[in-house]
């Protein structure tokens, strides 16, 4: 691969990550309760972007986004996911002495909300299809998809620890139930998103 085709993977990465989305959300509510559970649900999400970019990078993407009934199901559990994060985060009284919440769970949300995204492996799809020679080797695809888990990750864990900082952080402690149910409100509304994908032929 040239130097422009791997500039080109990295600057559509970054513009990928910072987009905001639900996964901005969730890490924000994690990091806010627990510096630590930011950085794990972070790099967990990051894990789960890798997996759809190795399935891009594979060819294996082509085959799943051709089935109709696969793309349907993988909507399906983004929108039941989305919707049950939103209950949650209502539900939440996310108060500043909240008990942090286990490593596990941290984990688990971050690699869940990158999985439950079928957009992200369709991002992929057309970035690599556009930016990786067909010609390229396994180094090379096994290179992008590393490229593409440092980024999310390092963007998320940037977005984590910047909130441990400055007068940000007490703004942000003083509103936490506004912060619980705008989350909420904005999880449901991806949430309504995908389920409008699904009911879609």
């Amino acid at each position: 691969m040239s130097g422009a085709e791997w500039v080109l993977v990295v600057l559509a990465c970054i513009a990928g990550a910072v987009s905001p989305g639900p996964s901005l959300m969730l890490v924000l509510r994690h990091a806010l309760v627990s510096p630590r559970a930011g950085l794990i649900c972070a790099w967990a999400h990051a894990c789960g972007v890798a997996v759809y970019a190795g399935i891009a990078v594979t060819g294996l993407a082509l085959l799943l986004s051709a089935q109709g009934w696969i793309m349907t199901l993988l909507w399906a559990l983004s929108a039941l996911w989305l919707f049950y994060l939103a209950l949650a985060s209502w539900r939440s009284d996310m108060s500043v002495g909240e008990r942090a919440p286990p490593r596990h769970r941290a984990a688990r949300d971050g690699l869940v909300m990158a999985l439950a995204n079928p957009k992200v492996m369709v991002f992929f799809m057309a970035l690599f299809a556009a930016a990786i020679p067909a010609d390229a080797g396994p180094a090379e695809r096994g290179l992008a998809v590393l490229v593409a888990f440092m980024v999310d990750g390092l963007w998320y864990a940037l977005v984590s620890a910047g909130l441990q900082f400055g007068p940000l952080k007490n703004t942000l402690l003083g509103q936490l139930g506004l912060l619980s149910r705008l989350s909420a409100v904005i999880l449901a509304g991806f949430g309504a998103v995908a389920l409008l994908k699904v009911m879609t032929p």
